[in-house]
């Protein structure tokens, strides 16, 4: 890693010598106009090629351009929805040369303008990879989106979003491109306006409450974004390095364009309902033999054993009869005003966000400001500061996989009104509400940007940033001794506190310098060396106390059970890339890199990681050779191989102890504590980052004059060196089992996008987009020795060899009979299956099932294809009508709860009536 530390010295100290011999510039303006409307077309990216000089119009579609180098140049204008346009023009030294452009409407995308891990701006027809742009500012004023997650929902092939649920401020889960890793995380890097962010999809929450946890994704205010690009694999985000294996989300926030201040007021308000139609609960009673207040679900089960009789069937459905839910709604106030000169723009916003959930007590409030400032102090140097700042105050109700929960109370409750607690099995809808659950945060993101051209052929852009948070977990349950109603749950009913607070960092420098050249007229060359740093850093702190002392909710009430804890995790990472591209003609562009990384996670043994990455991208359609036809208007080649790697976590490698006390017994009665230790991990001196290689495919193609635009990508992604814990024999006396790189995972699909333009006249245009992916997910093994990995509700999930990740297996009913035609499909007197016992006796029926022998794959837990469907109508260019129609298929979701409802709890209608169906 020595040449690493070489390389960025070297472009910190020489740069600034190259200022001495600045070249003589000009300036280019203009204006962008709609061929059909002749309006002017606003956020155009009007840049010259070749270099990093451009700029956006203005309101009035004018543009400004600065520093421009003299000589001959060719300049294009862009805009997501049009074809881009590029006119030559020769420069002369201290003088302004004039550039209009007229713009036809367009579904193709070739020279849609992105940002690179270099953070060098590039037209979408110079790479190789495929990536996905959503318009968030064109996009959210007409959907109804809540947050960052249903933005990124069902707009980009390849993209699958999964709700976790209904409860407001709980979080997706975000897969882009299938699942990379057995131990790790499979999240995808969230950049925002050039820095890393905070992206734990738990929200890093601490306090468990069944299942949905919050987002940190979702501080991110939608209104605030300009636009979002989704770089989907390795084969795209080789130069991102260390942490970019699952993909990369790069967020762009809005910017102020020259021109007067522009106002922009928003409200929205809507309603939050609750629509499942819960199930009944049903129970059969034998009313002759038991007391009322012993009656129990005398299922079809315990009368074929003799239990129990049947009298009268019973049925209660709490959750709708003694509904906890409520109404809810939410609304958002939001303003912003942008504009500015030529020398400086600004973009100034803020957002007012309030969601009341369907139970009384589940609540989030979002305050959202916004600040980005950008200025040219001279014309061949300007910078950009963006500031973000969020308060978020979250209350989180019981619910899911959890025995406080009011959703699991109901389904799995009695069948008879004011039993147990008023129909819910664990306790009342008040003592359960009366669970206090917070989350509440405040977080900056900062980020400065600056763009230097030292020459007419060199540049050099550095950004640098934070982000932080502040954040408080928190639950109080209040003793039944303060006379207020209190969950019954074990000891729940002692009082509890829990007060986990955490500061989270994450730091980014980068610093990048590209030199272009033109070794023949027709050939360009860009050649890109950087540094980039990443330091990660959580302070956090947990205490818990009980058996509180009525009228107080704090630890200081606490008397029993006091304990604290700490964590201080870190990690970082500098990595250095090179990067060179040749465009010959601007249609046929070749790009070669290679990123070197050390991180702080790996193994003492393994010193660094090298990410070779290669594109190639052939506009054939603009070759001479190409037919001009209207059928086929536009036609891209592309092809791209990348790697990219995913981190160990913090102190993975490493052999660490952990504190503790120990309790020493002195005499009969009397004990002391005293400081000791136990073994945290063993650690592994060779642990490596796993390591994504993904190779991809694709072509772009225009329709009819590109009103039709098609979009369709073929990828295959291997990762190897899969962190997978390995057992190790007992004997050791130090721990059960040790971290290695043993597995291997394989994902592959295709993803196809179609833009079509259907009809467009001065006062009526309709659209239609279609976007949708089909994948293939596969553990191709676990490592030599290593048996499947069991997780979930009755280990029915498991990582084995040949099926998805997290796989669901189960032993199948091969067949079944009602043998003695009693209504009942009997299970006693079968065989031990799979480690359980049936009942058996003389007296009791025959075995009218029959089981597998093991378990069978049932299924992944996610979609293997997704289909997205998008119409829009714009009438007299002010009224937009837009819909979103999305399918998911191919993926299993087990009802572990359904399995409760038969097996535990016996309330389910097949299990105490004979007139329910076989199924």
């Amino acid at each position: 890693m020595a040449w690493i530390r070489r390389l960025g010295v070297s472009a910190i100290v020489l740069a600034p010598m190259f200022a001495a011999a600045q070249q003589p510039t000009g300036i280019v303006t203009g204006r962008v106009v709609d061929r059909g409307t002749q309006q002017p077309v606003v956020g155009a990216t009007v840049r010259v090629v070749g270099t990093t000089r451009g700029g956006q119009t203005s309101d009035s579609g004018t543009y400004r351009i600065t520093g421009v180098p003299a000589g001959a140049a060719n300049v294009q204008a862009l805009r997501i929805g049009y074809a881009s346009i590029t006119r030559p023009l020769t420069i002369s030294a201290g003088q302004t040369a004039t550039v209009d452009f007229t713009l036809d409407p367009a579904a193709t995308t070739l020279d849609v303008v992105q940002v690179t891990a270099t953070g060098q701006e590039q037209s979408r027809r110079e790479s190789g990879v495929s990536t996905a742009t959503i318009s968030v500012a064109q996009d959210v004023p007409q959907a109804a989106v809540s947050n960052l997650q249903t933005v990124l929902s069902s707009r980009a092939a390849g993209v699958v979003v999964q709700e976790e649920g209904g409860t407001t401020g709980s979080a997706a889960r975000i897969r882009i491109r299938g699942s990379n890793s057995v131990s790790l995380s499979n999240d995808p890097l969230i950049i925002v306006d050039g820095i890393r962010v905070n992206n734990d999809e738990g929200g890093g929450a601490s306090i468990g409450v069944g299942g949905q946890v919050p987002s940190r994704l979702n501080d991110i205010n939608p209104e605030d974004i300009e636009n979002i690009e989704i770089v989907k694999g390795p084969a795209a985000a080789a130069l991102y390095g260390t942490a970019a294996a699952n993909g990369v989300i790069q967020i762009t926030t809005k910017r102020g364009r020259a021109g007067k201040a522009r106002w922009n007021f928003r409200t929205e308000a809507g309603t939050v309902n609750e629509v499942t139609h819960w199930p009944t609960n049903y129970w059969t009673l034998d009313v002759n033999s038991f007391a009322p207040d012993t009656l129990f679900p005398c299922t079809l089960d315990f009368q074929i054993r003799q239990i129990c009789g049947a009298d009268k069937l019973v049925s209660y459905n709490p959750l709708k009869q003694n509904s906890p839910f409520i109404r809810g709604w939410r609304e958002r106030y939001g303003a912003d005003v942008a504009g500015g000169s030529d020398a400086a723009q600004y973009f100034i916003g803020g957002d007012f966000y309030r969601e009341q959930g369907v139970y009384s007590i589940n609540r989030q409030r979002q305050i959202s400001l916004r600040g980005n400032i950008h200025s040219q102090p001279r014309e061949n140097f300007d910078i950009g500061v963006n500031a973000g700042y969020v308060q978020s105050r979250l209350r989180l109700p019981q619910n899911d996989n959890n025995v406080r929960g009011i959703i699991p109370g109901g389904l799995l409750g009695p069948a008879i009104p004011g039993y147990y607690f008023n129909g819910y099995s664990f306790g009342s809808i008040p003592d359960i509400l009366a669970i206090n659950s917070q989350q509440n945060v405040d977080r900056f993101t900062g980020s400065s940007r600056a763009n230097w051209q030292i020459l007419h052929w060199l540049s050099a852009i550095g950004t640098a940033g934070i982000d932080f948070a502040n954040r408080m977990d928190q639950e109080f349950i209040p003793p039944a001794s303060a006379g207020g109603p209190t969950s019954n749950f074990a000891d729940d009913a002692v009082g509890k506190r829990t007060s986990n607070p955490f500061q989270e960092f994450v730091y980014t420098a980068n610093l990048g310098l590209t030199g272009t050249f033109n070794p023949r007229s027709d050939l360009r060359s860009a050649t890109g060396v950087g540094v980039q740093y990443n330091d990660e850093i959580t302070r956090g702190t947990f205490a818990f106390g009980q058996s509180l002392l009525p009228g107080t909710s704090s630890l200081g009430g606490a008397t029993a059970l006091f304990a604290v804890n700490e964590v201080n995790p870190e990690n970082k990472t500098i990595g250095a890339y090179v990067q060179e591209q040749l465009a010959w003609r601007e249609r046929l562009f070749v790009t070669g890199a290679v990123r070197a990384d050390k991180n702080s996670a790996f193994g003492q043994n393994f010193r660094s990681i090298t990410y070779p990455a290669a594109s190639l991208s052939w506009v054939v359609g603009e070759e001479s050779f190409f037919p001009k036809q209207d059928i086929v208007s536009s036609l891209r080649l592309r092809t791209a191989y990348g790697e990219s790697g995913q981190r160990p976590r913090f102190r993975d490698a490493v052999r660490f102890l952990t504190p503790v006390a120990v309790s020493l017994r002195q005499g009969t009665t009397e004990s002391t504590n005293v400081p000791g230790f136990t073994i945290g991990g063993i650690g592994n001196l060779a642990l490596k980052p796993e390591l994504s290689k993904e190779y991809e495919i694709g072509l772009d193609a225009g329709f009819w004059h590109d009103r039709i635009g098609t979009e369709v990508t073929y990828y295959t992604k291997n990762t190897h060196d899969a962190i997978v814990a390995r057992n190790i024999p007992p004997s050791g006396g130090e721990a059960l089992t040790r971290l290695e790189n043993l597995g291997r995972v394989k994902n592959a699909g295709f993803e196809y996008q179609i833009n079509a333009q259907l009809f467009d006249t001065y006062n009526v245009a309709g659209s239609i987009n279609l976007n949708g992916s089909a994948t293939a997910n596969k553990l191709l093994s676990l490592g030599q020795g290593i048996p499947p990995i069991f997780f979930g509700a009755d280990n029915v999930q498991r990582h084995q060899a040949g099926y998805p990740l997290g796989a669901y297996f189960a032993v199948p009913i091969k067949s079944f009979a009602d043998k003695n035609g009693d209504g009942i499909i009997s299970r006693t007197n079968c065989p031990r299956n799979n480690g359980f016992s049936n009942p058996a006796g003389a007296g009791l029926p025959a075995c009218e099932v029959t089981l597998g022998d093991t378990a069978e794959f049932l299924g992944s837990p996610f979609p293997t294809h997704e289909l997205s469907v998008t119409p829009q109508l714009q009438v007299y260019k002010n009224v937009t009508i837009r819909a979103l129609f999305d399918h998911r298929g191919g993926q299993k979701l087990l009802n572990f709860t359904e399995r409760f409802r038969c097996v535990s709890f016996g309330n389910r209608f097949a299990s105490n009536s004979k007139t329910a169906p076989f199924k």
